[in-house]
């Protein structure tokens, strides 16, 4: 089997321009992560029910129910500004690829110039492909016996991924830890209540602007063929 593609042809140049564009939405499964008002009434009543089994322990320190739920549940304000993990995590996105060729030649020397141009940009959080590749052969008989066969083919790529995994991340998120303050700006911490205790850790989306994965790569091949029949 000979083939053909990516190769010159006798005859007048033949240019080939192709593009293709696609969308991509994540798939998140059956599973879905409550809200705020969602969780905070889950932890209202599992807690509630947690001071009547325990009143006995609980009483000395908490002498009303009121007073249990204001010490374990966070404050109402913070509940109502929620933010929504899960859009951030996962967000619609788009692939690109642009494909440019020219091959042509005469009967002793044939030619053919291609090059691809190829954008992924993943549903998750600053993650990402950019690829640029180019081919080149050239043909060439010197004699009738004697031809020459030159390729040369090369591969650029530039990738981009956050440093922290989001996918795992949004499981230990709670809601109404939201990632802005009042006036918009970003939280470098993120301090919030749980389980009557307050909890810092670091804001992803403030720690994506800066620390992230850029990778670089380059290769470059190539080849000459003598033939002599």
């Amino acid at each position: 089997i000979v083939v053909n593609t990516k190769k010159g042809l006798a005859g007048k140049p033949q240019i080939l321009a192709e593009m293709k564009y696609g969308l991509n939405q994540p798939n998140r499964g059956p599973v879905r992560f409550l809200n705020g008002p969602e969780l905070y009434d889950l932890q209202k009543r599992y807690y509630t029910e947690n001071y009547r089994v325990n009143n006995g322990s609980l009483s000395p320190q908490y002498p009303t129910l009121q007073g249990y739920l204001d010490n374990r549940l966070p404050a109402l304000a913070d509940v109502q500004n929620s933010f929504d993990w899960q859009k951030y995590g996962f967000i619609n996105s788009n692939t690109k690829e642009v494909n440019l060729s020219a091959r042509g030649g005469t009967e002793n020397t044939r030619y053919y110039i291609g090059g691809t141009y190829y954008d992924e940009q993943s549903t998750g959080v600053n993650n990402g492909l950019q690829r640029t590749t180019f081919r080149i052969n050239l043909e060439n008989k010197l004699t009738k016996r004697l031809t020459t066969n030159i390729s040369l083919n090369g591969i650029f790529d530039s990738g981009k991924r956050e440093n922290s995994n989001t996918g795992t991340f949004l499981y230990s998120m709670i809601p109404w830890v939201n990632p802005y303050n009042a006036d918009g700006s970003l939280k470098s911490v993120l301090q919030y209540k749980m389980n009557g205790n307050i909890k810092k850790s670091e804001n992803p989306i403030f720690e994506n602007q800066y620390n992230y994965i850029h990778n670089k790569a380059q290769r470059f091949n190539g080849s000459i063929r003598l033939d002599y029949k």
